[in-house]
């Protein structure tokens, strides 16, 4: 009897050490398909990266290598029901196994979508909780990099933006010790086509007291300071419906748009959002802003108002369809001075704090009797941070006197 068991505790020593030496399959490698909500998106896991789990040997982004997702060769917008390709590529120098697991939601987490797999032999999918999630299948071994292709076919009309989280597992063959997470997001938005006859535009503009020279911040939406409802009653005498339940991660706040004809008449109005890149959108997220009633055969002049910068107006009639960049020169705006050149490109000017077209004490004002406000949305909030400060005061001062052109004005 004592000989059998010094035997049978051998040979589970035996089993235990091939298990963490061999590198294939254990319970804690999932080199077949990594189990579900691994794929880092908001309240899910990132495959144990710098905890408790299978991959710990790391935290979370830690290396010098990378997971990157590639939505139809490099778009940012889908039309519904249409199916597109995704590759997904996990690097890292001197790795030589990798995986991934990838899903996409909607901005409240529902599932977004679904996957179709192309190529069996790497990747594969399942579902969880009314989730589908694609994946690796069978780990492949590779040296510095890996890459796994797939198919995507989109939502339905009116679903609006999709959010695609991954991690990638840049592994060493070795089991689970060594290996690196990492994470990506990206989130694209739907392409509604333009109802056949209605005015359409797309734009590009920055916000003085929010852009850094690369892109804007997106603070007040991370924070969730953004108002659901459009905010320019106030300030701009705009009565608009448009409400967003939830925003694009890219959103930096609220902008209204509007639209004149040669007689400097207002034919058009529509609240929307800037975007991180500059980007006008409407409440949908769609950055091709359609204006119901006005006829795609029209020319117009395209305005923006934010309610912490002077107005700008573009300054050629634009025909429908067309896509403007205030960015790229001072001539772009109408008029004298409009945009003020900013970490290398053009902006809004900030510190009109109240909205009437003129930066001067009463934006002081504003700004002075609640110096010191924390987490709210406020016009004299300048860089959108948050915080009432002396950096909003310095976006105010900096401009001090500046008059808006009357070819800004809206009625």
């Amino acid at each position: 009897m004592k000989k059998w068991i010094l035997i049978s505790f051998a040979s589970i020593l035996y089993i235990i050490a091939f298990m963490l030496t061999s590198g294939v399959e254990h319970a804690h490698t999932y080199s077949s398909q990594p189990p579900p909500f691994n794929a880092s998106a908001p309240g899910q896991g990132s495959c144990g990266a710098g905890g408790g789990g299978c991959h710990s040997s790391f935290s979370l982004n830690e290396g010098t290598g990378s997971v990157a997702i590639d939505f139809n060769a490099g778009s940012t917008m889908y039309q519904a029901n249409q199916t597109y390709t995704i590759n997904v590529t996990v690097s890292q120098m001197g790795a030589t196994r990798f995986g991934f697991q990838l899903v996409a939601l909607d901005d409240a987490g529902n599932n977004a979508g679904s996957f179709t797999i192309t190529n069996s032999t790497n990747t594969a999918k399942q579902s969880s909780g009314g989730i589908e999630f694609v994946n690796h299948n069978n780990a492949p071994f590779a040296s510095d990099s890996q890459t796994f292709t797939f198919d995507w076919t989109a939502p339905n009309t009116g679903f609006g933006n999709v959010n695609f989280y991954v991690s990638g597992n840049a592994a060493n063959g070795m089991g689970a010790i060594g290996d690196y997470i990492y994470s990506k997001q990206l989130s694209i938005i739907e392409d509604v086509p333009t109802t056949a006859g209605n005015f359409s535009i797309s734009a590009k503009v920055y916000l003085e007291a929010m852009y850094d020279g690369t892109s804007m911040t997106t603070a007040r939406n991370t924070d969730g300071l953004l108002p659901n409802m459009q905010p320019f009653a106030t300030y701009y005498n705009y009565n608009g419906t448009e409400m967003a339940s939830s925003f694009p991660t890219d959103v930096v706040d609220w902008v209204l748009i509007s639209l004149k004809d040669a007689s400097e008449m207002v034919v058009a109005q529509k609240a929307g959002f800037i975007m991180a890149d500059g980007s006008l959108a409407d409440e949908m997220g769609n950055t091709n802003i359609e204006f119901a009633g006005i006829a795609d055969t029209e020319m117009l002049t395209l305005l923006v108002h934010h309610q912490s910068h002077l107005g700008v107006a573009s300054a050629n009639m634009l025909a429908s369809g067309s896509m403007y960049d205030f960015t790229t020169m001072q001539t772009q705006a109408a008029g004298v001075e409009q945009l003020k050149l900013v970490n290398g490109s053009y902006a809004m000017y900030s510190g009109d704090y109240d909205g009437n077209g003129n930066i001067n004490n009463l934006d002081f004002n504003l700004w002075a009797n609640n110096s010191a406000a924390v987490n709210q949305y406020l016009n004299y909030d300048a860089d959108g941070n948050g915080i009432v400060n002396n950096l909003d005061y310095n976006s105010w001062e900096l401009n001090r006197s500046k008059v808006a052109d009357l070819l800004t004005a809206l009625p």
